[in-house]
């Protein structure tokens, strides 16, 4: 067994501050059994190979039993806030992870948020019952000591390591059926006898412990990794990633799951023997491991492989799979299906399928072929079937990928011949027991006469845009503002719609990457929370944005009605500004909008006070914004950010690189209150375009650099350029490129 802490580490496990899209610390688990979480990318991986119900990809909070009043706090650089001022620490179910007493390695990334703390400080531990079982941990103002209980006595190794505040440290330490072995950064290497006490804890504690919530960490956690299985000591030293076997190596990054990403539906490899599920709405069917089981075979022939091909499902055996739409998000609404695979022959006397949803007679949804005749694509509403004709031509041995679905906006068919179709039928929208994977259930011979590779089912809407290319799973960004982020005023000012900051960032990000603006000229805060449905008719985002602030001035209370402590009415110009759901602050008081009927506001719940003629009222941007934020968030929106002000390069009346111009200062106090409270970037556009004129590279107050008028705050193409440059680089600097 070894304990250890190393900042020289550092050098195996780069960090950057970035998120990463692969996070490094699955890497070092690799295929071993046990778990790691990536907090500043908020996500979980969790392996065990003797029970593959446990594995796991996904947000650590659905995994993890948080104790104590407070919630997750999750920084972008430094991850998870266990500061001891909060009423928090979280812990990991023994039963959700291979857990095993006699070999527990531990790798942790922290930072402390002062050298010495008044509170005891926890990194990690196994349930303590009087005597520490296991444990890194810190008294006040002291180093960090090892812990090995055996239920009885208590075997305890001092570190020398002197903690410096906010800076990162790794500590890597473990029980092995060899003993233990401590590591710090003066090299102290001690392995003994003493080994961990062989009864099975409840949980196993991050920055705390299940019945001691504020005895914790003093600071953060970036990430963890905890390997349950021995480690050879001379890689426990070093702690390289894992030699990986040969042949397909098994890791979240396939390039299916990569079709899949975030979204809702499932995907599976067959050549990797890999299957993801996603479910926002029910995170207990997520899961990452082997399909077979999670597919429901029929036929008396089993599963049978081929290690380039995938899935044999030759017409000649007597199978099929099929999944059971409890165990995934089925939705008769959204269906969007991609799938390579290869057919034996150019032309079969089988008919055959690639994927359906239960057949009744009359087919659901499905993608087939009889004897001789190309794929078509059926759409059926439980009644009656609507037929497309594929003219794809098929080819022996010869590997096709296709791309086919139905959703809200009906369907859409594609193949690698361009054929592109909407109709209005959509699928019956009763829930069948099965979709089939190279067949259906009932007609287990009626299968694809041939191998399927990989397939992807995804079960929310797919932006049409995305759809119609044959690899149509490109990267989503959305951008939400008002007419700082799109307006129609091209004749006048003559900037096009994609030359807006959204199109700018996309065309930056690659070719991969489509943008949806969803700006519009006059938009304020509260009509923006108002539009939420519409962000989200096509299609969930990858990457989502929010510009508001510039329209949330005060509006007055005019005397066409009485006004109450509910009601009143304002000028009928301003009206939508202060649409239902949004947030509006009256007379310093916050209130919510329940309903407009023209120019008539009716709220919520009665002010404390009831407001006069001439009084004003507003938009509360940095509530809006948070609500935004929460609603894109509760979509399953991983990637959201706020984008701040721009500069304002005015000869008069303007911003400067050291001084911010009173008015947008208030708009980016509010924009940056609210990320920070909902712990998403900000990214500050004045601060980057103050840059370029502190380097000469704009002029001060040259108000046609980025303005396409004479102190007007909206951008030319150039301006639109700068504020993309930063949105831009912060996607960069945070891995979402």
């Amino acid at each position: 067994m070894f304990f250890g802490l190393s900042t020289g580490l550092s050098g195996f496990i780069p960090h950057d501050g970035a998120t990463p899209s692969a996070p490094h610390v699955f890497s070092y688990l690799g295929d071993r059994d046990g778990f790691a979480i990536d907090f500043v990318a908020q996500t979980m991986r969790i392996n065990d190979a003797a029970n593959p119900v446990n594995n796991f990809i996904g947000r650590p909070e659905t995994k993890l039993t948080n104790w104590g009043s407070d919630g997750f706090i999750l920084d972008p650089v430094k991850g998870l806030e266990i500061s001891a001022a909060r009423d928090f620490s979280v812990a990991l179910d023994t039963s959700l992870f291979p857990y095993n007493p006699q070999a527990c390695t531990v790798y942790v990334k922290y930072r402390l948020n002062s050298a010495n703390s008044s509170a005891q400080r926890y990194l990690v531990m196994a349930d303590n019952a009087g005597t520490d079982r296991f444990a890194t941990y810190a008294v006040s103002g002291q180093s960090f000591r090892f812990v090995s209980g055996d239920g009885t006595t208590a075997d305890i190794g001092l570190s020398t390591l002197t903690g410096a505040a906010d800076t990162e440290y790794t500590a890597v330490f473990g029980v092995d059926e060899n003993g233990k072995t401590f590591i710090d950064d003066a090299g102290i290497h001690i392995d003994n006898a003493s080994t961990l006490s062989a009864s099975t804890p409840s949980h196993f504690g991050i920055g705390g412990y299940p019945d001691r919530v504020l005895r914790v960490l003093d600071g953060h956690i970036a990430e963890i990794m905890v390997v349950c299985e021995p480690v050879p000591k001379e890689e426990r030293l070093v702690l390289t990633p894992p030699n990986q076997p040969e042949g397909p190596v098994v890791t979240p990054e396939l390039r299916v799951f990569d079709v899949l990403g975030t979204r809702d539906g499932f995907a599976i490899d067959f050549v990797a023997g890999q299957m993801k599920i996603n479910d926002l709405a029910t995170p207990a069917n997520n899961f990452l491991g082997d399909p077979e089981s999670k597919l429901t075979s029929f036929g008396a022939d089993g599963f049978d492989y081929d290690p380039v091909r995938g899935l044999n499902i030759d017409a000649s055996r007597d199978f099929s799979a099929a999944l059971s739409t409890a165990l995934f998000p089925f939705n008769p609404a959204a269906c969007t299906v991609y799938a390579k695979y290869r057919v034996n022959a150019s032309t079969s006397a089988d008919q055959r399928y690639l994927f359906m949803t239960d057949n009744a007679g009359t087919d659901r949804f499905a993608l087939y072929s009889v004897s001789g005749q190309p794929f078509r694509f059926v759409t059926g509403d439980g009644t009656t079937a609507d037929i497309v004709l594929s003219d794809m031509d098929f080819s022996a041995d010869t590997e096709h990928t296709i791309v086919f679905g139905a959703d809200h906006n009906h369907k859409t068919y594609i193949d690698e011949n361009g054929v592109q179709t909407d109709t209005g039928t959509s699928i019956a929208t009763s829930q069948p027991a099965f979709v089939g994977i190279g067949g259906y259930n009932d007609r287990v011979l009626r299968v694809l006469d041939g191998y399927i590779t990989e397939i992807a089912v995804i079960t929310e809407p797919v932006q049409r845009e995305a759809r119609l290319t044959l690899d149509p799973f490109y990267t989503i960004y959305k951008a939400e503002g008002d007419s700082h982020t799109y307006n129609t005023n091209e004749a006048t000012w003559g900037v096009g719609v994609n030359q807006f900051y959204a199109q700018r960032v996309a065309d930056s990000l690659g070719p991969r990457v489509l943008a949806a603006n969803f700006g519009w000229s006059g938009d304020s805060s509260s009509e923006m929370v108002y539009q939420l449905p519409d962000f989200f008719v096509d299609g969930r985002p990858d990457i989502a944005t929010i510009y508001a602030g510039a329209n949330d001035g005060q509006i007055s209370l005019i005397d066409e009605t009485v006004p109450t402590a509910t009601q009143f009415s304002v000028r009928y110009i301003y009206r939508t500004r202060l649409e239902p759901g949004g947030f509006v602050i009256i007379n310093g008081e916050q209130a919510r909008v329940a309903a407009r009927d023209d120019n008539l506001i009716t709220l919520e719940a009665p002010l404390s006070a009831v407001p006069s003629v001439g009084d004003t009222i507003a938009p509360d941007t940095q509530a809006n914004i948070e609500y935004w934020i929460d609603e894109v968030r509760a979509k399953g929106v991983t990637k959201i950010a706020v984008i701040g002000y721009h500069f304002m390069n005015f000869a008069t009346g303007g911003d400067t690189p050291t001084v911010q111009h009173n008015s947008r200062k208030k708009i980016r106090d509010k924009q940056l209150a609210a990320a920070t409270s909902r712990n998403v970037p900000y990214i500050d556009t004045y601060a980057h375009m103050a840059g370029k004129i502190t380097s000469g590279e704009v002029a001060l107050g040259d108000d046609l650099s980025w303005h396409v008028d004479l102190g007007n705050t909206h951008l030319n193409v150039a301006g639109e350029q700068a504020v993309a440059d930063a949105v831009y680089d912060a996607f960069v600097s945070l891995g979402w490129d």
